[in-house]
């Protein structure tokens, strides 16, 4: 009869992993102006 759980298989982690990204200095006005020229962008090839 099935009891709804694994028998005998046992997981063993043995490397551990740690990913990070570099810390790097968020720059709200460079995204303000990037986003800014890309709706430009945008606005000028809708309408034209």
């Amino acid at each position: 009869m099935w009891d709804g759980g694994v028998r005998g298989m046992v997981a063993i982690m043995t490397e551990r992993t740690v990913t990070s990204s570099p810390v790097t200095p968020r720059r709200p006005l460079r995204q303000l102006l990037a986003a800014s020229v890309g709706n430009a962008v945008e606005w000028y090839d809708w309408y034209w």
